[in-house]
């Protein structure tokens, strides 16, 4: 049985792994924005290293809320975020592979393994959406940031290779992903105040 201050600490340490990966990306995206000058971007170190940051903090929040999840024997949701999870430790590998070199050839990587991402983060999002403690419409935020990633997905897949266009398309599906997460930190916060009651 998990006591009232470890449920304390369990529901802060999901906001953390929730709301700090958007504050350490927007950060890194004024303080040190790519270039989009050419035909792929070009990213510094200190940025990837951010973005991984990010990444690795999203990972961990969302296993634990899968593990609470779990507990609280809501199976649905806490696949969810268990697949949730897997499909960012994709993500993570990404900025390992961009980092190695800002070429064309490690973009064609790039967006290979991100397509790989898509079809795993779609159904965990989906699976997501099965839970009652978040509002709809945050669920539904979710599920339409794989919009993007699919438009960017799709047109690399067709031959498309303008990689300054595609990687601001899938911006805006991390933005709408940031803005869901944001909201996900928050309400695991509210939600424990609640029970507190």
């Amino acid at each position: 049985m998990v006591n009232r201050n470890e449920k304390d600490h369990i529901a802060i340490a999901i906001a953390i792994g929730f709301i700090l990966p958007t504050i350490i990306t927007i950060l890194s995206s004024i303080l040190d924005p790519p270039d989009w000058s050419g035909n792929i971007p070009v990213y510094s170190t200190l940025s990837n290293l951010c973005f991984e940051t990010a990444i690795a903090l999203m990972i961990f929040g969302s296993t634990l809320m899968g593990i609470k999840l779990a507990d609280e024997k809501k199976v649905m949701p806490a696949a969810g975020f268990t697949m949730f999870a897997i499909a960012n430790g994709v993500v993570f590998v990404i900025f390992f592979e961009m980092m190695d070199a800002m070429s064309e050839e490690s973009f064609v990587k790039t967006y290979n393994i991100l397509t790989g991402y898509i079809l795993l983060e779609l159904p965990a999002l989906i699976l997501i959406s099965f839970y009652t403690g978040f509002p709809k419409w945050i669920n539904w935020i979710g599920i339409l940031s794989m919009v993007p990633f699919a438009v960017s997905g799709g047109l690399f897949l067709n031959g498309y290779r303008n990689f300054v266009a595609l990687d601001q398309i899938s911006m805006l599906g991390f933005t709408l992903l940031n803005i869901a997460q944001v909201s996900w930190g928050i309400l695991v916060l509210k939600n424990r105040r609640r029970e507190q009651k």
